[in-house]
């Protein structure tokens, strides 16, 4: 919940070219890492659940831990393993 003060504090504005840049990254980690694994698709919306939960608590490890290096490096797997479980989904590779 956000206090009366955070609530006043004029936020930076993220540019349409720094989106674009960060989905590009996050585009060119998702090949990276089906490079390394594999590229077949999760199997099962249980599959995508528990590979979010764990990209999700080591990213809370990582906030925890005040490096914002290990933050972003969590954020960017998270939302590589978003992107592998939406492909996975549209692929129509689930089995169940």
């Amino acid at each position: 919940m956000m206090t009366e003060d955070q609530s006043k504090v004029k936020r930076p504005k993220i540019t349409v070219s720094r989106l674009a840049r960060d989905a590009d990254g996050i585009h060119k980690t998702a090949i990276l890492r089906c490079n390394q694994k594999g590229w077949g698709v999760f199997l099962s919306r249980h599959e995508v659940q528990g590979v979010i939960t764990e990209e999700y608590n080591e990213l809370i490890e990582a906030v925890h831990s005040g490096d914002l290096e290990k933050v972003e490096d969590e954020l960017i797997d998270l939302a590589v393993a978003c992107l592998i479980g939406i492909s996975s989904i549209e692929s129509n590779g689930m089995q169940w």
